[in-house]
């Protein structure tokens, strides 16, 4: 398992609340169709550099988003 499966894991059973978990770890690659219904529910989209794109996925984050407010840190 490698850090960031670590971290997920660490941070989902500190702070669960029965069938909820802060955090929802999607490893896999995603077609525009699927992953747009988890960009439009998302508080916060992390983009690593595991794959190429990274500034696509941002984008389409942000344009997900209703109030076009997408988050930038």
């Amino acid at each position: 398992m490698g850090e960031i499966d670590e971290l997920v894991e660490k941070i989902n059973w500190k702070h669960s609340a029965g069938a909820w978990k802060p955090i929802i770890y999607l490893k896999r690659h995603f077609s525009p169709e699927d992953i747009r219904p988890y960009y439009y529910l998302a508080d916060l989209c992390i983009v690593s550099s595991l794959h190429d794109g990274m500034n696509l996925v941002a984008k389409e984050y942000v344009a997900s988003q209703a109030d076009l407010k997408g988050r930038w840190f």
